[in-house]
């Protein structure tokens, strides 16, 4: 039996919105991965509360690496978590600050499920193919101005992922 891996960073996005959707539910209007146009096109409309999340950097995890002797590759990446509310939302600032800390508790905490005795941290329903979370942060995120415009608290984590060696887009043809 092969080492757990995830197969790509989509796969990566799909399990962190997957999870969310389960825990926040209809709470949420809109779920996706962030895309700062989104911001500027008055064309594109945000739904809002809405979680995006995106990717700030990666990198190999050398030290992780070398200890890997099954064919895996540890990659440490930096995600982003855009928690978005209408401008037009009460105590705006007050409820940004909510939803953020909200946002982070889901991200620091056990999968679900789990025996208090495990590590903390959620691993997205992808057990050994990832480590828990670390470094995990909070801060003012970005503004769509207008009428209709949303604020934002950021949070962002690290976290490594095992992906195989020949990772690969979904659009490109696994062959």
């Amino acid at each position: 039996m092969s080492a757990p891996v995830v197969a790509n960073l989509e796969a990566i996005y799909d399990a962190v919105l997957a999870r969310q959707r389960s825990h926040f539910g209809q709470w949420i209007a809109q779920y996706g991965f962030y895309e700062p146009d989104l911001l500027v096109d008055e064309e594109r409309s945000l739904q809002t509360p809405a979680l995006l999340i995106g990717l700030e950097d990666f990198a190999i995890d050398e030290e992780l690496d070398r200890r890997q002797v099954d064919g895996r590759i540890a990659v440490r990446l930096t995600l982003l978590e855009y928690a978005f509310l209408s401008v037009a939302t009460a105590n705006l600032q007050r409820q940004l600050d909510v939803l953020g800390l909200a946002v982070a508790a889901h991200i620091f905490a056990g999968e679900p499920g789990a025996r208090a005795s495990d590590s903390r941290g959620n691993r997205w329903g992808l057990g050994a193919a990832c480590r828990p979370p670390t470094r995990l942060e909070g801060q003012p995120g970005d503004l769509k101005p207008g009428r209709h415009g949303a604020d934002s608290r950021l949070i962002r984590w690290e976290q490594v992922f095992f992906l195989p060696e020949d990772a690969r887009p979904d659009w490109m043809a696994q062959t």
